[in-house]
């Protein structure tokens, strides 16, 4: 069974699903304890995990062979 695709899917809805909670911390204020620099901190790591994230599915996609047996 070929699992490029399920891999790719779940890469693109993850990094839509941390592009969106980040956005999400961005403009509200959902979180008062969160305030300051750690909801800065906080929303620099979702950013970079979801660029990480999207990364991962166009290296799988860019590779044929990848998880061929």
């Amino acid at each position: 069974m070929h699992f490029k695709f399920v891999n790719i899917a779940l890469g693109i809805v993850v990094c839509l699903a941390a592009f969106a909670m980040a956005l999400y911390f961005i403009f509200t204020d959902v979180l008062p304890v969160m305030a300051g620099w750690k909801r800065t901190v906080f929303v620099i790591v979702l950013f970079c995990y979801g660029f990480y994230r999207l990364y991962r599915a166009v290296v799988t996609f860019r590779n044929p062979n990848q998880y061929d047996s």
